[in-house]
């Protein structure tokens, strides 16, 4: 799926503004930046509202590189320019050898499912992503139980037509171990 295809999701970051200069070096970032379709910056209240096709993380980044800290406050979407909420979901990943994330799901309409996250303590490359059918991690990845799978399919990728409605194909961790990621599921609901 091509980016001008992607869905546009909605995030909220609260962000350390003191000045109209803080506010000009965040606008003058996000301006210019491919996936960005609108932003609102408020300064009064630190705020900075996106609207954008790109990983929370990314853009998290994007506005810390103009030396501002940057908190991710929330993640939703608009329907016809008023909000709306159909249902979401968090995961909060911490296990052995230092592997920590968060994984949101949004809900943007019926159909579609944004599963936005970062992952660090990765090694580089390909991991495979998946919702198993249940939430126990008492004993590690022993105790999650198999692939969501309520339609008894062949496993396959997030893009192929039989698969596993946890199978969400893979996420690529870079040199620093961190992967992060946003993808678009016509199977998982977070409703």
């Amino acid at each position: 799926m091509s980016e001008s295809e992607s869905t546009f999701t909605k995030m909220e970051f609260a962000v350390e503004m003191t000045c109209q200069s803080c506010v000009i070096a965040i606008e003058n970032v996000l301006k210019s930046r491919k996936g960005v379709r609108s932003y609102n910056i408020n300064l009064r209240d630190e705020q900075v509202t996106v609207e954008t096709n790109l990983p929370s993380g990314e853009m998290q980044q994007l506005l810390e590189e103009t030396g501002r800290k940057a908190i991710l406050r929330g993640h939703g979407t608009t329907q016809d320019g008023s909000p709306s909420h159909i249902g979401a979901a968090v995961s909060i990943m911490s296990g052995e050898n230092n592997i920590q994330g968060v994984i949101r799901f949004v809900q943007v309409d019926r159909e579609i499912c944004i599963i936005d996250g970062t992952v660090d303590g990765l090694q580089k490359g390909l991991h495979g992503l998946h919702v198993h059918e249940l939430g126990d991690v008492s004993d590690g990845c022993e105790s999650l139980g198999d692939h969501y799978n309520p339609n008894n399919s062949n496993h396959g990728g997030l893009l192929d037509k039989e698969k596993h409605v946890g199978d969400l194909g893979n996420v690529k961790a870079d040199e620093k171990k961190r992967a992060q990621f946003r993808l678009e599921s016509h199977d998982v609901k977070a409703s």
